[in-house]
């Protein structure tokens, strides 16, 4: 079984080839064209990015992420005219880094950790840290980060973000949560999650039950609000 699959990724053209057969796999990966498996069986596809039961389970997400992975394009997780957010790359460490400068509660990798945080945990987890992007007039600039937290034992993942300080006041993490709660609940099937916050930080907690959370338990000073269901 072969099937060519054709689509728009931020209008620009693409294309995923899927395929029931591992040799053909591995032949299009060396010939520089993506493809993606198909396989009712524990089979290796070497070449493929990912390997589906079903071509139906190869929706406009998979494609796009496959396509995205395959040409070293960071994903954009959405856009929006004025917001976006995308795959962290190597440059948006020292910008990143400097958003984090006096917050306690935040220590930032090393330049050698997030390298290797973005080469390996996009392709694990399916999700993590992004960076989110703000166009002013023209210019697309670096307004903060945002991201999910894998889960510990059997608690929800957290959601977690950092605004730019000169770019607060606007709206800004309220409409980048809402859009990360829509893309977790219908692409990674999270139904809930959390938000970690301090006793005394009221704005994100208003934040927070804006978004349709609310407090479970305070422990050291923090607060964790999780997501009420809709």
């Amino acid at each position: 079984m072969e099937i060519k699959r054709e689509f728009l990724y931020e209008g620009q053209q693409a294309s995923v080839i899927l395929t029931d057969d591992p040799q053909t796999a591995r032949e299009y990966g060396k010939q520089g064209i993506c493809c993606i498996g198909i396989s009712n069986e524990d089979a290796f596809f070497e070449g493929a990015w990912f390997v589906v039961t079903d071509p139906e389970e190869a929706d406009e997400h998979l494609l796009s992420l496959a396509w995205c992975r395959f040409n070293h394009i960071p994903y954009a997780v959405f856009r929006t005219d004025d917001l976006l957010c995308r795959e962290s790359i190597d440059s948006d460490y020292d910008e990143l880094k400097k958003l984090t400068e006096g917050l306690e509660d935040i220590r930032f990798p090393s330049r050698d950790v997030f390298k290797a945080y973005t080469e390996n945990a996009y392709n694990f987890w399916g999700y993590g840290v992004w960076t989110i992007l703000y166009k002013a007039g023209d210019e697309w600039q670096i307004a903060g980060w945002i991201g999910i937290m894998p889960p510990e034992e059997d608690n929800p993942p957290d959601l977690g973000f950092v605004i730019r300080r000169d770019l607060r006041g606007r709206g800004l993490a309220k409409r980048a949560c809402s859009k990360i709660i829509e893309y977790a609940k219908e692409n990674l099937g999270m139904e809930n999650m959390t938000i970690r916050t301090g006793k005394e930080n009221e704005a994100a907690k208003a934040l927070a039950r804006s978004l349709g959370f609310s407090k479970i338990t305070e422990t050291d000073g923090k607060f964790t609000m999780v997501l009420a269901d809709k």
